[in-house]
């Protein structure tokens, strides 16, 4: 049942003249509504914090009118941990005095830290300079991988790299710390394809790949397998990633 009621009001959140349309109405459009929602939560979110901020705030005031403080108090008023605190005044870089288990600090010798503070200092660190590089193509020969998994490994381990001759070069000696770790043992002969594990243990696809990876079991590509030698059983078939066997049979 729509309403025949035409009452002059004003807006309660911008203060424009509209017409409504029932007596509960408070503002002119359906876009002011929405506006004084999100302030009304955003103030209800402030009213919470405003608590929170006055204690914290206040505990400097109580501080500031004391001479001397403990490893706490004094953490509160650097921004520290007490730990660190701590470790400066074993370390001797802060007075202190100990009085039974109990630390006490001056204010006057906190203040002194920084009268008699030096200039910052950089410390320069020593490192040598890169000389060997690995190109794109060196990389996946050497370790038979994809071109894909080299330029996310380099983006993900930060790994040094440079332009030379219009094609960029990597770090000889970052990529064998990272690939090396992963490279399978030269001296695994006998493997398992993922067919025949599922096949022999009655496991799925998404099975067998999450067991291989929970235990870091060694696998390679099906190119990559060796021969395997006549006293050893015969190499598996030449589905994609073969797995090593165990020497119990099981993978």
């Amino acid at each position: 049942m729509s309403s025949n009621l035409q009452i002059r009001k004003t807006c309660i959140f911008c203060g424009c003249g509209f017409i409504a349309k029932t007596t509960v109405t408070q503002y002119c459009s359906h876009h002011c509504a929405q506006r004084a929602y999100k302030q009304r939560k955003r103030e209800l979110k402030i009213e919470k914090v405003i608590p929170t901020a006055t204690v914290v705030s206040g505990r400097p005031t109580i501080l500031s009118h004391r001479d001397y403080l403990s490893c706490e108090e004094v953490a509160d008023l650097m921004g520290i941990s007490r730990t660190t605190v701590y470790r400066y005044c074993v370390t001797g870089k802060m007075k202190c005095i100990r009085m039974n288990r109990k630390i006490f600090i001056r204010r006057s010798d906190v203040n002194q830290l920084f009268d008699n503070a030096g200039p910052y200092e950089v410390i320069p660190v020593d490192q040598k300079p890169i000389t060997e590089f690995y190109s794109m193509k060196e990389i996946t020969e050497k370790y038979g991988v994809s071109e894909s998994t080299v330029y996310n490994t380099v983006n993900a381990k930060r790994i040094p790299k440079v332009l030379s001759r219009g094609k960029t070069i990597y770090s000889r000696k970052h990529i064998d710390k990272h690939f090396l770790l992963k490279a399978p043992d030269p001296q695994i002969f006998v493997w398992y394809s993922v067919e025949e594990i599922r096949q022999k243990y009655d496991m799925s696809t998404s099975a067998v790949h999450s067991f291989t990876s929970e235990y870091a079991i060694p696998r390679k590509k099906a190119a990559d397998v060796p021969t395997t030698p006549p006293s050893m059983s015969t190499p598996c078939s030449n589905s994609a990633n073969p797995i090593r066997r165990s020497a119990s049979g099981t993978a």
